[in-house]
């Protein structure tokens, strides 16, 4: 669709606010990311920008962060000359320039789903520049100048494609090239190619100019605002710049996030981590004890699992970052190949502007990784004087292969020095077993050395299974130790015992005479407690000890404890023997009497009974009473039924169907 409606111009007079001629406060200035800088329009969470190279006429659609400038999205302009750019809630709008020799503008209506062209309007005979759209009336204002140079701000209804009103430029020579609507006023760019240059506010419905401020260059083109910071471009050559600013008079109060440190969005290890996140003053004034909030929830559910606040205790000066350290997220919070959203987020309660303080990174957790000790191979608790290769046996526990599975080995001597030791298993798959061989280890000295293994697989969800330890005794050793309990055995009547034990000498020397105790205890009481003194013993004798005799007073399960008590004793862990017997204690029932049948059968079905008997000194449980008939290698019948508790010494009568 195209269409070109002229209006009667009127020419309208204007005042000038007694206040004109302040001058923008920078608040930053940062390199326009393309050769030129034409249009801007400000969309939340992004600020589009115009860049069309007059020199190779190539046309360029930036979106930009609108904080910090950085480039988000490159498009190819889907027409050619563009300048000024802005939206009514439906449709991006474009202007075009049109060539100087001989000029045709367009205005032109472009799609916001697939930025491409809807319409086009064309102006023969005039440049366009800079376009925004008024919210109250819903007409879009663009800076217009004829081929004859003379200045307009055209007022066009985007819904019927009509010119509404040809408004006469209010700023004599210079000519308009960015356009900004805000509150009732337009806010217009304006150049002569001379500093300095301004920025006029004019107020649309009487037409007065209520304000004037100046720029810090000259050739100002796009304008934008979110309300309280106001963007600017440049377009001369050689300063292609976009100016970030407020104007005079104004505080701007704006903690905004910035970007994140750890996690970054992507997969993340399932382990314990710090979250940590950048934030920025994007306003004119110092801001101090300002919270910060860090919160995780799971994507699928919507679970909040964490949440913190961190007060900074600094000032934060404006343009300043600070990096922000939030309190851990514990892996215990975790679940494996997981989707969650990490929001971050400044909470000064002052804020003017709440579209920029939250940012959010997405991370997945990766699957359990686990790597377990199982057993210690070497040392023993025990090793002679010899050279040995500590080895302990892992195994791949989680849930993804493992490359590198490594080992560390921390060795305390009997003099409390230490070394460390590490090797590694390679290539576990999930679930494989393998053994970690670490390098030969020499004793220095006789004595205790504890060896300590750990598996230090980063991203280890489960650390309880990563350690083990052991003491181990090296060299020449004084050890003596009860090896083998001849009485009592493990069931006993209820009579006198002898309680009996063999000894030997397990060291490395010869030992004089010792010590040998007995002591016997039930669940109740100490019934026993007796010693006898072990004959000298050469290194690998042995010799069997009788203890005085020991009447149990009542049945009960009673515990043997044989030690042995030689006056230096390396290996103190096998010192003791026991043994808990049941002594007088009997679980026995029988079949005792067959009522049927008797000795002699005849052809007439009958019912097998038999009477069962407690004949122990326990109450029984209910059991099962069996009755099975066969001839030979013939089977005839099989039953069981069900006998319910007998105390000692009772009968019952058990019949079979």
């Amino acid at each position: 669709m195209k269409s070109r409606m002229l209006i009667p111009l009127i020419v309208l007079a204007f005042v000038l606010n007694a206040r004109g001629q302040q001058y923008w406060v920078l608040l930053e200035e940062y390199d326009a990311p393309g050769n030129y800088a034409h249009g801007l329009y400000y969309a939340g969470k992004l600020l589009w920008h115009v860049d069309w190279d007059t020199s190779s006429n190539e046309s360029t659609i930036y979106t930009m962060n609108p904080y910090n400038l950085e480039v988000i999205d490159i498009i190819p302009s889907p027409v050619e000359q563009p300048w000024g750019i802005g939206h009514d809630d439906r449709n991006f709008w474009l202007t075009t320039h049109g060539d100087w020799s001989g000029p045709v503008s367009t205005l032109v209506k472009i799609r916001t789903d697939t930025f491409a062209v809807d319409t086009t309007y064309e102006f023969p005979g005039y440049f366009f520049y800079g376009v925004t759209w008024d919210s109250t009336d819903g007409n879009l204002w663009i800076a217009a100048m004829s081929s004859s140079y003379v200045k307009y701000i055209l007022e066009f209804n985007g819904d019927t494609g009509q010119v509404v009103e040809w408004h006469p430029g209010l700023w004599g020579g210079e000519f308009a090239t960015g356009m900004q609507y805000w509150n009732g006023q337009i806010w217009a760019n304006t150049t002569n190619f001379s500093y300095p240059d301004h920025t006029y506010i004019v107020d649309v419905d009487s037409w007065n100019i209520d304000d004037v401020y100046i720029y810090s260059y000259v050739d100002a083109d796009g304008i934008a605002t979110n309300g309280l910071v106001w963007w600017i471009s440049y377009w001369r050559f050689g300063n292609h710049v976009i100016q970030k600013l407020i104007p005079p008079g104004v505080e701007v109060h704006d903690i905004a996030a910035h970007s994140p440190i750890f996690p970054m969005t992507g997969p993340i290890p399932l382990q314990t981590f710090e979250p940590q996140f950048r934030f920025i003053n994007y306003g004119s004034v110092p801001e101090s004890e300002v919270p910060f909030v860090c919160t995780m929830e799971e994507v699928l559910t919507g679970t909040l699992i964490y949440y913190n606040e961190v007060t900074y205790p600094y000032e934060i000066e404006p343009e300043e970052i600070v990096e922000i350290t939030f309190a851990e997220v514990s892996s215990l919070l975790l679940q494996p190949e997981t989707d969650y959203t990490l929001t971050y987020y400044s909470d000064l309660l002052w804020d003017e502007h709440r579209n920029n303080d939250t940012m959010h990174v997405y991370v997945h957790t990766e699957g359990v990784r686990d790597l377990a000790l199982l057993s210690i191979l070497e040392p023993d608790t025990i090793e002679g004087f010899d050279s040995f290769h500590p080895t302990i046996v892992v195994q791949n526990q989680g849930d993804c292969p493992e490359p590198v599975a490594p080992v560390d080995l921390h060795i305390e001597y009997p003099d409390g020095s230490l070394s460390n030791l590490s090797a590694q298993a390679f290539n576990l798959e999930v679930g494989e077993i393998d053994t970690v061989v670490f390098a030969i280890f020499d004793p220095t000295e006789p004595g205790e050395y504890l060896f300590t293994f750990d598996g230090v697989l980063p991203g280890d969800l489960y650390p309880e299974n990563d350690l083990l330890s052991i003491n181990c005794l090296i060299g020449q050793l004084h050890d003596v130790a009860p090896v083998l309990i001849t009485c009592p055995e493990t069931v006993v009547p209820l009579v006198a015992i002898t309680p009996a034990v063999i000894v030997e000498n397990l060291g490395d020397f010869f030992e004089n005479a010792f010590y040998v105790y007995c002591v016997i205890t039930d669940s109740v009481t100490s019934h026993y407690d007796e010693h006898v003194i072990c004959p000298p013993l050469d290194v690998g004798d042995l010799f069997e000890l009788d203890f005085p005799g020991f009447t149990p007073p009542y049945p009960a399960h009673y515990t043997f404890t044989f030690t042995t008590m030689l006056g230096i004793d390396n290996v103190p862990q096998n010192d003791t023997l026991s043994i808990t017997p049941a002594v007088g204690i009997i679980c026995d029932v029988a079949p005792i009497l067959v009522i049927e049948p008797s000795n002699l059968l005849t052809s007439n079905p009958f019912q097998p009974s038999v009477v069962v008997s407690n004949i122990g000194t326990l109450p029984s449980d209910g059991f099962y009473t069996c009755c099975q008939v066969d001839s030979g290698s013939t089977f005839y019948y099989y039953m069981q039924t069900w006998v319910q508790s007998l105390n000692p010494g009772e009968n019952d009568t058990v019949t079979f169907q």
